[in-house]
């Protein structure tokens, strides 16, 4: 997939669909009951701290977290001044920019990881 061909399209569209990625994730680590008025929530601070992240993050959701983020970051900077003022999920993104941090930083750590672990085992390396 080419990330920068499809954000010179559509810049917005690619930046909305990665948050709602995250957002997607974010409810699937929340209690049940909340996950539904949470997704339909605008602009609030996500209910989120590193130890839930840690505790409850989807495992089947990494690369597609891993993906989100990389679009989001690839198409802010593909956009105008003007064009980053104009998007509606720009206040959303400020108000949660230490969330979006900490799971950034996790998706990476465990998104390495991952990699690792597949290229030991393909390689016949085993660890304990």
């Amino acid at each position: 997939r080419n990330v920068l061909r499809q954000a010179s399209h559509d810049k917005e569209q690619v930046f909305k669909k990665a948050h709602n990625e995250l957002k997607i994730v974010v409810g699937l680590m929340l209690p049940a009951e909340e996950q539904l008025p949470f997704q339909r929530a605008r602009d609030c601070v996500w209910p989120v701290t590193e130890e839930l992240i840690e505790a409850k993050f989807p495992p089947h959701k990494l690369d597609t977290s891993y993906a989100a983020l990389q679009d989001m970051v690839v198409s802010w900077d593909a956009m105008s001044e003007e064009e980053r003022q104009q998007l509606t999920t720009a206040h959303d993104v400020v108000a949660n920019a230490e969330v979006l941090y900490l799971m950034a930083r996790f998706i990476a750590y465990e998104w390495r990881e991952k990699r690792t672990a597949m290229k030991q085992r393909s390689s016949g390396v085993m660890t304990n």
